[in-house]
């Protein structure tokens, strides 16, 4: 999923004009459901990055019931910080996202800083 800022916040409401820029957790919730496994592309907040993704996590297990243990991500901070949220549908998948991940950050993407 692709969303202009990232998953919804609690700031704005699902009925707001500005909800258009942000993944509903019910969205979520539908293809994990369906067996599917969603990456979200998130901004980052102006939160320390252990709350911010503390939050996240509560959130994607309070409205999607998603093991926060099972949950991937990985940072590009170069310019304007972006995560990548891997929401898995299986044990499975949660291992591929986190072997790809390993990969990235091992890389020359890793080594140069671009992700973490």
């Amino acid at each position: 999923m692709d969303p202009d800022n990232g998953l919804l916040v609690k700031s704005v409401g699902k009925g707001s004009a500005r909800s258009i820029k942000y993944v509903f957790y019910e969205e979520v919730k539908d293809f994990i459901d369906s067996g599917k496994s969603v990456l979200v592309y998130n901004h980052r907040c102006r939160k320390p990055a252990k709350k911010y993704f503390d939050d996240i996590k509560d959130r994607l297990y309070d409205n999607v019931k998603i093991n926060m243990g099972l949950i991937q991500t990985i940072t590009f901070s170069k310019g304007t910080t972006r995560d990548y949220i891997a929401i898995p549908a299986s044990k499975k998948h949660c291992d591929m996202f986190g072997d790809a991940f390993d990969d990235m950050r091992e890389s020359m993407w890793g080594k140069l800083g671009v992700c973490r």
